[in-house]
């Protein structure tokens, strides 16, 4: 089995609550539904490695030669996905255009869900 995590997961962030989310300027209908029955807030849950730069960088993925960010698509130290980030601020900036307001839950912390080995 060939998978490519990084693609798996940037398309599931890409499309997850709003398709296309980082080419889009519409808030999508799901968005819009939330807003118009009344909810003011949206919960976001991300792992503690949302602010981490990657340290490996598969080739496809590798946009250029510079020090990674933590908006650069690879895998963290710790073998998490990175690049979430972006994603994150743009769905941010959509539900400010709804004038709903982004509850920050940081899901995961490091060593919370695994054994040391």
């Amino acid at each position: 089995l060939n998978i490519d995590a990084v693609a798996s997961m940037h398309r599931l962030w890409n499309d997850f609550v709003v398709p296309n989310l980082l080419t889009t300027s519409d808030p999508g209908p799901y968005l819009r539904s939330l807003r118009q029955h009344g909810i003011t807030h949206v919960r976001i849950p991300v792992g503690w490695w949302i602010m981490e730069p990657p340290t490996e960088i598969p080739p496809q993925h590798r946009l250029h030669n510079s020090e990674p960010t933590n908006r650069d698509k690879g895998y963290t130290r710790d073998g998490f996905v990175s690049g979430g980030i972006i994603y994150l601020e743009k769905l941010i900036r959509l539900l400010k255009r709804l004038g709903m307001k982004a509850l920050i839950d940081m899901h995961a912390l490091p060593g919370g869900q695994v054994k040391q080995m």
